[in-house]
């Protein structure tokens, strides 16, 4: 949502935006600089927290008012929860990120997800939907029309990261995507 204001800014830099679940690969220089969730597993990258987030619950108003509004991680087991599929590639052990099914439950256990998806654009039209409650990175917060639930609950955090080759480390282009996306996380 905030890219308009980095374009406007510099509208000289070419953007070309490749969004995917999957595992971020500047390996084959398919980008000068990407915004990650992983660990960049290559020597020749330079990798730059630029912020940490952690993922919550939410559920739509509508579903908070046709079931009611959980009030204690027993109170979970009595709600609908979408999960991430098993073909899901998210940036993070998909295991952690269906912390929902686990919480407050015996290792064997786990609660029943009402709906699986592969991807999280699909997980928060469903919770917008009303079709169940959802974990979702903090980030999202700020364009997704959902309430957070049971806000004493921690989810797994996660790392933010610029990663980029190391011989672009003086390129204007990485300074000033790299001061944006630091300044847009401060505000």
């Amino acid at each position: 949502p905030r890219i308009k204001k980095f374009i406007s800014r510099y509208p000289h830099i070419q953007i070309a935006l490749n969004l995917r679940d999957s595992e971020p690969k500047v390996l084959h220089y398919s980008s000068d600089i990407e915004v990650r969730m992983t660990e960049s597993t290559s020597q020749d990258d330079i990798q730059t927290k630029i912020s940490e987030f952690q993922y919550k619950i939410y559920a739509s108003k509508e579903y908070i008012k046709e079931f009611g509004f959980p009030k204690t991680i027993s109170d979970l087991d009595d709600h609908k929860i979408i999960a991430y599929g098993e073909t899901a590639q998210p940036p993070l052990n998909r295991n952690r990120l269906n912390w929902l099914l686990n919480i407050g439950r015996e290792k064997n256990n786990t609660r029943e997800p009402i709906l699986e998806i592969s991807n999280i654009h699909g997980i928060v039209e469903a919770t917008q939907n009303s079709i169940g409650i959802s974990s979702l990175p903090s980030w999202m917060e700020s364009f997704i029309n959902l309430e957070e639930i049971l806000s004493e609950l921690t989810g797994p955090k996660v790392n933010i990261s610029l990663c980029y080759k190391f011989d672009l480390k003086n390129d204007p282009r990485v300074k000033v995507f790299k001061k944006f996306m630091s300044d847009e996380i401060k505000n």
